[in-house]
């Protein structure tokens, strides 16, 4: 074992404070080399030195991760926020229910979606014991296609007065939060370093979708006086997550390469 000096990938020294101790042997045997000190054999390794460049004050370094780049561009397909601002008003504006049991139902949605986050976190594992790190992405589209026909048939189709519409919001807030516990906030604990992991979830959920929403809240009033707001629902919520699950397939080859880079790194850095 030897010690040895570790550069980004720009060439830059990464800082004493993320020194790392190299055993060559085990590089090589791992189809890794260190060349002049300054790179790796494979994409990977660049990238986990890159990302162990990253400190927790360089915010902007979670922008050279692709996966954190994608993750903030599935943000703007995220439009929950209308369906949960104008829930009631479209159960007693369009289907005429009275204020009260429009609440009920809501509340309805409401204790499933609370479910669906435990719900989530189990299929998650699920799907990643039974197809390795595709398996979250694979869940993330069944999830946002599923949510989409869901929001249809909760929106678009007319389930009268009686205990029905009760069971179809029940149902469809099953759904709800699969995607974020299950999927987002793993894949974004298994791709940024840990020194960056606050930074990330308040960039992508407190910052990024808390700007949208705060947009999506404004516009969304005067487009439903223009159009409805079952044509708002559509429009901005069920087209919007099948649109986002096509979307996700270009996870399929950006998160696992961002996996393996990321843990790459924590066993040079172990």
């Amino acid at each position: 074992t030897s010690s040895t000096t570790a550069y980004a990938v720009d060439g830059a020294v990464v800082p004493p404070t993320f020194a790392v101790t190299v055993d060559q042997t085990a590089l090589a045997l791992a189809g890794n080399r260190v060349i002049d000190g300054r790179g790796c054999s494979n994409e990977n390794c660049q990238t986990s030195l890159a990302a162990t460049a990253m400190g927790g004050r360089d915010g902007l370094a979670l922008w050279k991760i692709p996966t954190f780049r994608l993750l903030a561009g599935s943000v703007i397909f995220i439009t929950s926020i209308v369906m949960m601002s104008f829930m009631v008003t479209f159960f007693v504006e369009v289907r005429g229910w009275k204020t009260a049991d429009a609440n009920y139902l809501q509340g309805a949605f409401t204790g499933g979606w609370m479910l669906s986050s435990v719900l989530g976190g189990f299929l998650g594992d699920w799907f990643e014991r039974r197809f390795q790190a595709r398996g979250r992405v694979i869940l993330m589209q069944l999830y946002l296609a599923v949510f989409s026909v869901g929001s249809y048939l909760v929106f678009q189709v007319d389930w009268g007065h009686g205990p029905l519409p009760f069971v179809m919001l029940f149902s469809f807030g099953l759904i709800g939060s699969v995607g974020f516990s299950g999927v987002v906030l793993p894949m974004v604990s298994h791709v940024v370093p840990g020194v960056s992991r606050a930074t990330a979830f308040a960039m992508l959920f407190s910052f990024l979708q808390g700007m949208f929403a705060g947009v999506l809240s404004l516009a969304a009033g005067r487009l439903a006086d223009q159009i409805g707001l079952q044509s708002l629902m559509l429009w901005m919520v069920t087209v919007p997550y099948a649109i986002n699950a096509v979307y996700w397939t270009a996870f399929l080859r950006a998160y696992p390469r961002d996996r393996a880079a990321r843990e790459a790194s924590e066993e040079l850095a172990a």
